[in-house]
């Protein structure tokens, strides 16, 4: 979320004191801007082919999960069109906003409702994958297109029932002067603006980043005590081997591999409904391939140990995605949710010596989660990954060729 901030302009006055002027700095390239044009460019090379493939490829377009991601890649990149593109101009001039009224409530319109909404599906993203992996029975009956089609909905009316107005009430009541402290809105000053900034605050920020990290701790003890029990397992499985009790030399009716084909089937059931009765980690759901795991190893033949493998293989990589996308955004959206609060709850906060390069430090973290969104998502999303691997295969092979030789040329 890119942040105007208030630049002192340069003043002077003349020697006999009848006149002071204020000299206003050229247009340069600041180091404000040269960041704001590499997250640009980075975020438009990152967000742009990955929404392309997600849009193009239909196996992909017609998996539930990879809509919320086209949703957060759409928004980063209508984010970066928009705010980025004036963040880049307007700093190159700081302190001074010569684009208008009406773009700086544009602007201050992504700063609210992208924002929110890039936030919100950050936080859905998260309670997806641990519904996947805490309740696998039911989110492969509830979890569909048209399920995930509403919950993409409910993201951006949910932010706009918090972020429409304010930008409008900012131009009528609060807004500064554009042309001398750039876009700006002086809403601590007003008492009703800087009450809602504070619900804001504790009712939609904290507590979109409270489902991310508690969606992350639950997941981790789940999957923390099935691998309890499965040591405890296999620890008890050791004492009985060693204490002679090999399956070698057991009758062939008590080997448990000699199971009747009914039997194996239930006990496969069992242990794909989320059951650990040989302590593994297995759970039903989508592999992010837009297939049941179940069925595609049936059809496979795949049954036993090797199904197991397969779900706990979905489950971890379920794990490794809601674990990368909680630590980018403790990383790059907490510092700035935090100095918010300060901001809002504590007088004359930025008045504090040296807090002010802390604030801009904390706001230049936002703007890096656009350029990770679509490396987090190619590095953990398989079926992603092998996509861009197809296409980029493709056009190389495309590339210009030599010039075959003629015979009798």
């Amino acid at each position: 979320m890119a942040n105007a901030t208030v630049h002192n302009t340069t003043t002077a006055s003349q020697s006999n004191n009848t006149s002071e002027y204020t000299l206003e700095p050229p247009a340069s390239w600041t180091s404000t801007a040269v960041f704001y044009l590499v997250v640009l460019i980075l975020g438009l090379l990152g967000n742009g082919p990955t929404l392309l493939v997600l849009l193009t490829d239909q196996r992909l377009r017609t998996t539930p999960f990879n809509l919320y991601v086209a949703n957060l890649l759409s928004a980063n990149l209508f984010d970066l069109l928009t705010q980025y593109v004036m963040s880049v101009i307007a700093e190159r001039q700081p302190g001074h906003w010569y684009m208008g009224n009406a773009a700086c409530t544009l602007y201050q319109y992504c700063q609210g409702l992208i924002s929110g909404v890039q936030l919100q599906t950050h936080a859905v993203i998260a309670l997806n994958r641990a519904w996947a992996i805490l309740y696998p029975v039911s989110y492969r009956s509830w979890h569909t297109t048209r399920f995930a089609c509403l919950a993409c909905a409910g993201i951006w009316i949910y932010a706009v029932m918090w972020f429409a107005f304010a930008p409008i009430l900012d131009d009528l009541v609060n807004r500064k002067d554009i042309r001398k402290e750039g876009c700006m809105s002086d809403y601590i000053a007003d008492p009703r603006r800087l009450l809602w900034s504070r619900m804001v605050d504790l009712l939609y920020n904290f507590i979109t980043i409270a489902c991310v990290l508690l969606s992350f701790a639950l997941v981790s003890v789940k999957l923390y005590r099935q691998l309890r029990e499965r040591q405890r397992r296999h620890q008890g499985t050791v004492q009985l081997a060693s204490g002679g009790a090999t399956a070698s030399n057991a009758p062939a009716g008590d080997r448990t591999h000699s199971k009747s084909p009914t039997s194996r089937a239930k006990g496969d059931e069992r242990t794909t409904h989320g059951g650990i009765d040989d302590g593994t980690l297995a759970t039903v759901g989508e592999d992010d391939h837009g297939e049941d795991l179940v069925a595609t190893c049936s059809r496979e033949g795949q049954q036993g140990p090797r199904l197991v493998a397969r779900l706990n293989r979905s489950a971890i990589r379920k794990y490794i995605l809601l674990t990368i996308l909680t630590c980018s955004v403790a990383v790059f959206y907490c510092p700035a949710l935090f100095f918010y609060v300060f901001y809002d709850f504590i007088p004359n906060f930025m008045d504090q010596p040296g807090v002010g390069k802390l604030f801009q430090a904390a706001w230049m973290t936002w703007p890096c989660q656009l350029v990770v969104d679509p490396i987090l998502f190619a590095l953990t999303l398989d079926p992603l990954r092998q996509a861009m691997r197809r296409i980029l295969a493709k056009i190389l092979r495309q590339g210009p060729h030599p010039g075959r030789v003629q015979p009798g040329g």
